[in-house]
């Protein structure tokens, strides 16, 4: 049987040198390689980190350790580096953190690891202070392998850190299904891009990227996440956009 990390490792690999930027943040100004404004594609990434933060109520970093699941090129990471006094940030694949490297190879602070693709090795167990993961959980292709990042999520928290993941989800609950219905038809607030407007453009989605088995990634049931978190020792203070693609856990290590 096919180990599907191996899959997804090729995938993301080939979307790197494709269009790295596009594969990280699918927005129309960066559909073209060649003409990506590198200065507003990187400070999206650290607009974005800023909102993540704020969002879980973190003001002062200067003494904590964070984990990024899913760098990529350090679009988010070169901002948490300068609010975090040590970075874990890690990717399934050689290419992102080929890139990552190559770019940010002057933030001392920050450890780029090429990931096992369904753990935090080798983040050692009880270290981090704040794990984030935002546009990342939703392309891994198994159900199984998201959950598994749940269980590593607290494995290498502290006792009292915190974690922001991002996940699509799916309510099998037909109660809980048909709120979550009612809420996806309020109106949309994609808070952690506020503070940065994407400009439209006319490039098409590079050949190659969306048509990926990881682009269309999987859903996790709900349940079965919040039953991974509990037994991972996390408590789940927050959990926002349940049955739908924005699925937000704000989670705490007891």
């Amino acid at each position: 049987m096919t180990d599907p990390r191996d899959q997804m490792r090729r995938e993301w690999d080939d979307i790197a040198r494709r269009n790295a930027y596009y594969g990280i943040a699918s927005w129309d100004e960066f559909a073209d390689a060649a003409g990506v404004d590198e200065e507003r594609f990187w400070r999206s990434g650290a607009v974005l980190a800023d909102n993540l933060l704020e969002h879980l109520g973190i003001t002062d970093a200067r003494s904590l350790t964070a984990v990024e699941i899913g760098c990529g090129n350090g679009r988010v990471t070169h901002r948490l580096a300068a609010r975090f006094a040590t970075v874990w940030a890690l990717d399934i694949s050689p290419e992102m953190i080929a890139r990552a490297k190559a770019r940010w190879q002057a933030l001392a602070n920050v450890r780029f690891v090429v990931g096992g693709g369904a753990d935090l090795e080798p983040v050692p167990s009880g270290s981090a202070d704040v794990v984030l993961s935002f546009i990342t959980l939703h392309h891994v292709t198994d159900p199984a392998v998201v959950l598994s990042y749940l269980r590593e999520t607290g494995r290498v928290l502290k006792a009292g850190g915190c974690a922001l993941l991002h996940l699509h989800t799916i309510e099998r609950n037909p109660w809980r299904k048909a709120i979550a219905r009612l809420a996806g038809r309020a109106p949309f607030d994609a808070w952690w891009d506020r503070g940065f407007e994407p400009r439209a453009g006319a490039a098409a989605a590079p050949d190659g990227v969306v048509t990926t088995r990881v682009w269309r990634g999987c859903r996790v049931a709900v349940g079965a996440a919040r039953r991974a978190a509990r037994r991972a020792g996390l408590t789940i203070e927050r959990a926002e956009g349940q049955g739908t693609f924005w699925t937000f856990l704000t989670l705490r290590k007891g």
